[in-house]
């Protein structure tokens, strides 16, 4: 069985599914996926995440964030902006 989707079709059968199967059902079917395929190693360059697109109450916090965590700037970013989206959606 080299389709993905049977696998998925096997974990969402029943709601248990995937806690009632035995290991040897579970590897059977983990084993039988095919290898992935390497990432081409052609692809463009992709520009660094610019500041400006933040408002600006964020951009002090986002800076902060990344120098003390070493991280780039698209994670604290990301996190900030749909942090800020989930607590206006919260607010209803």
């Amino acid at each position: 069985m080299n389709d993905p989707a049977k696998l998925v079709d096997f974990l969402i059968s029943s709601p248990n599914s995937y806690a009632n199967a035995t290991v040897s059902e579970i590897e059977a079917h983990l084993n039988n996926w095919p290898m992935p395929e390497p990432l081409r190693a052609d692809l463009p360059a992709v520009p660094g995440f610019d500041l400006k697109l933040l408002p600006n109450a964020l951009r002090p916090l986002v800076e902060d964030v990344t120098e003390r965590m070493q991280t780039p700037l698209d994670f604290a970013a990301v996190v900030s902006v749909l942090s800020l989206a989930g607590s206006r959606i919260a607010e209803g």
